[in-house]
C-alpha cells in the first residue's frame, strides 16, 4: 500500500509504503527485498494472543540480524520500530 500526505501548514510531503507481512513466514522473505527502503517498523501484535507476541520477538531478531549482515547497506542508519498491541476488546 502506498500513501502520500502533502502537510501545507509545514509544506511537506510524506510517501509511506505499508507491507503487511501478516505475520506470516511465507512472507520472510520480502525482508530481504525491502530491508534497505526501511526507515521504520510497526509491529502489531493480538494482545488476547501471546504466541503472537512472541512471533513479534522471532520477526524482530531475524530483521536484527538483516541488518547486521552485509545485505543491509545502510548500516549506521538506525532503524525505528513501534510496537503496538491490538484487539483490546477480546480481553
Amino acid at each position: 500500500i502506498k500513501y502520500t500526505i502533502n502537510n501545507k501548514d509545514f509544506n511537506m510531503i510524506c510517501k509511506i509504503k505499508i507491507y503487511d507481512l501478516s505475520g506470516k513466514e511465507k512472507y520472510s522473505k520480502w525482508i530481504d527485498e525491502i530491508i534497505n527502503d526501511l526507515d521504520g517498523i510497526i509491529y502489531i501484535y493480538d494482545l488476547s494472543d501471546l504466541s503472537s507476541l512472541i512471533e513479534v520477538n522471532e520477526w524482530n531478531s531475524k530483521i536484527s540480524k538483516l541488518i547486521t549482515s552485509t545485505k543491509y547497506e545502510n548500516k549506521e542508519k538506525k532503524l525505528k520500530s513501534v510496537l503496538i498491541g491490538n484487539k483490546l476488546d477480546k480481553l
